[in-house]
């Protein structure tokens, strides 16, 4: 699908080339950038899912086209997140790969080939002690986003998943682990802890009070098989919460992935799910949940 900017629409486009020689499983997540730098939009998908290994993959643009290719240098896993950003300044897309045993990073070769370095090889004091397997980084990664959280022209690693606070082999809360000079340390990483959220399925980082200061949405399992939506503003003295209102539910089937934009078109930000309408597997449909920013909090 090609935007059409005379009509403001999209289309369907086959004016290019796809070779695709690969067998390729589902993932749990898909990012786009310019990995190779030609200037054109690549795609990578996560490997696997459900106890279900396999290689990664990109669609590469080549001349005059794209082509499906395995992303060799990564393990063969069922990745749940990943997420991609310029970690050691070099001027390309690096992507992180998390919520498994061979949790790393990709480090770009800068033509959309990868180099692997394990996560804790790039972030000092994320190996986990006397893990399981012996070599490990936190446990439990679901979401992930590599982005500026402090506006130092410098992108950060924002990891959440599975929280255990006070466990030393897990992550305590939404863990933003900022960005020294191109060197990371988990010691040094702001937490934004979520009320009983043991789990975070998943996190957006974007400003919604418009003051230019990045800003956290959040999506967690609670107790008592519940949900919960959160949000913090960014201060100057890091972040505080903001109310969402309704934000505490019993868990709804399909309530997975959250999105925040102007949906609407009218100058505020909101809080959605990913579609319109959500399946419920249970036979049934419902309407999408949804917020929006009223200038001091989110209101149903």
């Amino acid at each position: 699908m090609t935007f059409n900017n005379s009509t403001y629409s999209y289309d369907l486009n086959y004016d290019f080339s796809f070779t695709n020689n690969l067998t390729v499983i589902h993932s749990r997540k898909t990012i786009t950038g310019d990995f190779n730098l030609d200037g054109k939009p690549d795609v990578v998908r996560v490997a696997g899912a459900h106890d279900v290994l396999s290689k990664s993959n990109i669609t590469l643009s080549v001349n005059n086209g794209y082509e499906l290719q395995y992303i060799s240098s990564v393990p063969e896993s069922q990745y749940h997140t990943l997420s991609s950003g310029d970690i050691d300044g070099d001027g390309d897309l690096d992507i992180f790969f998390g919520g498994s045993y061979e949790d790393g990073f990709g480090i770009n070769n800068g033509d959309g080939t990868f180099s692997w370095k394990r996560s804790y090889e790039i972030i000092d004091n994320f190996k986990v002690p006397n893990s399981v397997d012996g070599d490990h980084g936190k446990y439990g990664l679901w979401t992930s986003e590599i982005t500026d959280v402090n506006n130092d022209g410098l992108v950060d690693l924002v990891f959440a998943g599975i929280h255990n606070v006070g466990d030393p082999t897990h992550l305590n809360g939404i863990t933003i682990i900022y960005n020294d000079n191109y060197s990371f340390d988990y010691n040094d990483a702001e937490i934004v802890y979520i009320p009983d959220g043991h789990l975070t399925e998943d996190l957006a980082v974007i400003d919604f009070n418009n003051d230019n200061l990045p800003d956290l949405i959040t999506k967690s399992v609670i107790s008592q098989n519940r949900n919960i939506v959160t949000a913090h503003i960014q201060t100057e003295n890091g972040f505080e919460p903001v109310e969402v209102e309704g934000g505490i539910f019993p868990e709804l089937p399909g309530f997975t992935w959250i999105t925040v934009r102007d949906v609407d078109n009218d100058g505020k930000v909101e809080i959605v799910e990913q579609e319109s309408s959500i399946f419920q597997y249970t036979g049934t449909i419902r309407r999408s949940l949804q917020w929006e920013y009223s200038g001091n909090k989110f209101i149903k």
